[in-house]
């Protein structure tokens, strides 16, 4: 009897077992298929913290999604986007400084709004490189292509703190990493233990920073990824380096990118603008001056009017202005021609002799010019 209880017992229990089998398989599956959808992939290994699908498989933080792996001179949110590649690491240019590494975990709200911004031309890259960041090739590395870093050359080696620990001519400090490297331009050689000049260049090529340009020259810059000569500068073919620019003919400016010179506008309408100006304050200037030459002349014909009668015995010179008379001067009444002249303290002053003149019945005056030495003079003022 009791085997034959648990020979009916055993199919209760496989049963039970079975039930149980299926529920966690059918709730293992559920799962799977919930992050399946979520993920947009097919749910090869089930795990919830570190999945990401194949074309997002960076995974820096639970706080925000999947990351893209990035190349060289793509805008990046931090370096683990760009460590596929060997020697790389995502960099920053906050105004102008040296390179900063992005290392720090973004938030969410960072994550978004770069998200939105990765389309972009390479007008804008360059500014959200200035807010985020570039993969771009480590320290002692430069870009080769869009995914070879490589080595430099200039590392010398030689520990430092300052300028003056560097024994190497044509070397340099890296505060940064306290080590020597050769300057732009210069790598250094191991056998000559110095730095010496690179041969070659990297005119036109592919960069990331002006960093990876001017380690070929150092009058170059990497403008929209590629090397091309900075401002005053310009691409000599024969040297195959980039010489002082001479300057372009009135009107013209430098195009460094095609190395030519060409019109520029601003140029034109600022030299046009200028002749206008001078043209207008020349006029201006014209204008016063023939004016008050013109008031002065008018002035002087005024003030100076001479006017002689025709009566020989009788000459009268008339002066209307009182500015134009000698130091000594006097208006007298009827001082005869032929008489010597009294001296100075003795002849009347102007208010008397205007009211002698009225006294006689509008009798003219004679307007008499006293100075040093005078001699009695024959001609007479009419007033």
């Amino acid at each position: 009897m009791i085997i034959r209880h648990i020979d009916q017992s055993q199919p209760s229990s496989s049963s039970s077992l079975l039930n149980t089998i299926h529920t966690l398989l059918l709730i293992i599956i559920i799962k799977c298929s919930i992050i399946s959808i979520r993920a947009e992939s097919n749910c090869t290994e089930c795990n919830v913290d570190q999945h990401c699908p194949p074309d997002r498989p960076i995974r820096i933080s639970p706080d925000i999604p999947c990351l893209e792996a990035k190349l060289l001179g793509n805008v990046c949110l931090h370096s683990s986007q760009c460590e596929t590649i060997p020697n790389a690491a995502c960099l920053a240019t906050i105004l102008n400084w040296m390179p900063m590494e992005l290392v720090t975990v973004p938030t969410y709200r960072q994550w978004y709004i770069y998200s939105q911004i990765t389309n972009v031309s390479d007008e804008l890259s360059y500014l959200l490189n200035k807010v985020y960041g570039k993969c771009g090739c480590k320290h002692g590395y430069h870009a080769y292509n869009e995914s070879r870093c490589h080595p430099t050359g200039a590392d010398t080696g030689q520990q430092c703190t300052e300028m003056s620990d560097c024994l190497h001519s044509n070397s340099l400090c890296k505060s940064s990493i306290n080590r020597c490297f050769c300057m732009d331009g210069y790598r250094y050689h191991s056998n000559k233990n110095e730095c010496v000049p690179i041969n070659g260049n990297n005119y036109r090529k592919f960069c990331v920073l002006s960093s990876d340009c001017q380690i070929y020259d150092p009058n170059s810059e990497c403008n929209k990824s590629k090397c091309t000569c900075n401002g005053a500068f310009r691409y000599e073919p024969i040297r195959g380096r980039c010489e002082s620019i001479e300057p372009c003919r009135t009107g013209n400016e430098w195009d460094p990118l095609n190395n030519r010179c060409k019109a520029s506008r601003s140029i034109l309408f600022n030299t046009f603008l200028l002749r206008v100006i001078l043209f207008v304050l020349l006029n201006v200037v014209t204008y016063h001056i023939v004016r008050i030459v013109c008031c002065t002349s008018g002035r002087a014909s005024i003030g100076s009017q001479v006017s002689i009668d025709t009566n020989e015995n009788d000459r009268y010179e008339q002066s209307h202005s009182l500015l134009s008379l000698p130091p000594y001067e006097s208006i007298c009444n009827d001082v005869p021609s032929n008489e010597t002249f009294p001296s100075t303290d003795e002849l009347p002053t102007y208010e008397e002799a205007l009211r002698s003149s009225s006294d006689t019945g509008g009798n003219t005056l004679q307007m008499v010019v006293i100075g040093k030495d005078t001699q009695p003079i024959d001609h007479s003022a009419e007033v």
